[in-house]
């Protein structure tokens, strides 16, 4: 459980965060970046779940402030 008070980063969420996670994740010119979220556990599950099933950005589901790293 994190110390500090977030809300879920999942568009439209306002729960609390139960996790702080790093994706990493190819975007649709194949350039690796990664960024690190706070999701409720609720959109943690479903977020884990796309990424098993899909490969590609899923960042389009998270609020526009998100800082992406790119990888070279």
């Amino acid at each position: 459980m994190l110390m500090e008070k977030h809300e879920c980063q999942f568009i439209g969420c306002h729960r609390d965060v139960d996790f702080k996670e790093t994706y990493k994740v190819l975007d649709h010119d194949l350039n690796m970046y990664s960024f690190t979220t706070y999701v409720c556990n609720k959109h943690y599950i479903e977020l884990h779940n796309f990424k098993e099933k899909v490969n590609g950005d899923f960042s389009v589901f998270l609020k526009n402030d998100i800082r992406k790293t790119h990888h070279t």
